[in-house]
């Protein structure tokens, strides 16, 4: 049985209450029209008594066309089983699958699970597919599904378990109708550990198949081809992309390793595009030996990189943002639009396109980019990529009061990345505040002892205004300690 405050809701979700107080206002003005004229032209004393009565009786009659009304716009256009609407893709969210191993250093095998199933359901034209950075957010919990469907606004919920043993694998995967809960498939492999592309492309077919939304051979071919030769090879790659998303971590075995992958498998688009963005990121941050030859080296992987999978959201993003951090804006800018026109629901587009907007002077697309990424995941990668970005975004505008009040939540979210430290002095010289702001600068040289101002030139100096950058890098000077 409905209870009585959701009866009330579903009126006034099908505009029965809105319809029916426009007609009581409109009665009433009929029904005062009425009694003026039977007044002025001395008409019978029942007429305005006659209108009160078809004016009661029609009352019954908007309310329940309101209500069919409703009933029917959402039969035909509005219902989210996709069974009712053909035209309308299925959505489905792959939440992040569990590692039940001992050894958390396996973490990177159940991510890496989760995101090639979502980038190998992404090929298919016939599905809506949440990106990992939508689903991510959920990491590490126990979500009521129909609240995640709610939520994501998808149809269907993936969600699944990985167990590394020794040289074998085992891996439960199940499909969920967000709306009702019910299970619509399960199943359960254990597989040599080699086999786990195999196993990869039967919870793409499964999943596929128990939707009616199958991949054609043509796009499942673009799926495949991303993968590598080997599992080591994978393993890599899913590593490196695990400590890329800690702000401040710059491993240079994560770039040795993706070094040898590339010369083992120069045609694994990730591995290309992946390291060209961390040696970029390596200089731009300030922590470069070589600058030099880390820009040089990074070009020619990401041209391989882009050039072997120019159709991959994800792959796009990793050049636009390589790309960003080297002053390529309007490049990186056509990257971003491209994955966008291609999975418009992938939210990482939007933390580049901020940077893009930003560094190019148009702020108010960079706060509608952060805007764009919270909205589509509240949590995960928006946590920290939306304050910082959003700190840059008033730093260059000259906000330094919103600046600090945003680099002070970048700071609690990722206390050893040493760059927001600097954008912090440069904020609390602008107020006023120029013994704090050394402070700042002593914070910069504890976390990275070997950074210089010439060596984070480029990112400070970085402004839509040229003079604005050249005399931010003199404050850094002014404020750096002597040797």
């Amino acid at each position: 049985m409905q209870k009585i405050p959701d009866f009330f809701k579903e009126l006034w979700t099908r505009k029965v209450v809105q319809f029916g107080t426009i007609y009581v206002g409109a009665s009433w003005l009929v029904l005062q029209a009425a009694i003026a004229i039977e007044t002025t032209a001395k008409l019978p004393d029942w007429l305005d008594q006659t209108v009160l009565v078809f004016l009661t009786l029609g009352f019954p009659l908007v309310v329940l066309l309101a209500w069919a009304q409703d009933t029917t716009i959402n039969i035909a256009g509005s219902s989210p089983s996709p069974q009712t609407n053909k035209n309308k893709k299925p959505g489905i969210a792959v939440l992040p699958f569990i590692n039940m191993s001992d050894d958390k250093e396996n973490e990177y095998f159940a991510d890496g699970m989760t995101e090639d199933i979502i980038t190998g359901l992404s090929f298919s034209q016939h599905l809506s597919v949440k990106s990992r950075t939508s689903t991510f957010s959920y990491k590490g919990t126990s979500p009521d599904i129909r609240e995640v469907g709610r939520a994501l606004g998808v149809d269907y919920v993936a969600e699944g378990s990985v167990r590394p043993m020794g040289e074998r694998i085992r891996i439960t995967v199940q499909l969920i109708e967000a709306q009702s809960g019910n299970h619509i498939w399960a199943e359960k492999y254990d597989r040599p550990a080699d086999a786990l592309f195999d196993v990869q492309d039967e919870v793409i077919d499964a999943i596929t198949s128990a939707l009616g939304a199958s991949l054609t051979k043509a796009e499942a071919t673009r799926a495949r081809l991303l993968k590598p030769g080997s599992l080591s090879a994978w393993q890599v790659v899913q590593k490196a992309l695990l400590f890329s998303a800690k702000k401040g971590n710059f491993n240079n075995d994560a770039i040795d390793e993706l070094r040898n992958i590339t010369q083992k498998e120069p045609d694994y688009a990730y591995a290309q595009s992946l390291l060209a963005w961390l040696l970029n990121s390596r200089v731009v941050n300030g922590v470069s030996d070589n600058w030099q030859a880390d820009l040089e080296e990074a070009k020619e992987h990401l041209q391989h990189g882009l050039s072997l999978a120019p159709e991959d959201p994800f792959n796009l993003n990793l050049c636009a943002a390589a790309l960003g951090y080297v002053g390529k804006n309007e490049r990186s800018e056509e990257l971003c639009q491209i994955a966008l026109q291609i999975n418009p629901n992938f939210p990482d587009v939007y933390f580049t396109l901020a940077q893009v907007y930003a560094y190019t002077g148009r702020f108010e697309k960079a706060e509608k980019a952060l805007d764009t990424l919270e909205a589509m995941a509240p949590n995960g990668v928006s946590s920290l990529y939306a304050p910082w970005y959003r700190a840059i975004s008033k730093s260059m505008q000259g906000d330094h009061k919103q600046a600090e009040k945003l680099l002070l939540q970048v700071n609690e979210i990722a206390p050893n990345y040493h760059i927001p430290y600097i954008f912090m002095a440069i904020s609390l010289d602008a107020l006023g505040r120029p013994d704090e702001a050394r402070e700042a600068i002593r914070k910069t040289l504890e976390l990275q002892p070997d950074v210089t101002v010439e060596s984070i030139a480029a990112n400070i100096g970085a402004h839509p205004a040229p003079k604005e950058g050249q005399r931010r890098i003199e404050v850094l000077k002014e404020l750096w300690p002597s040797e």
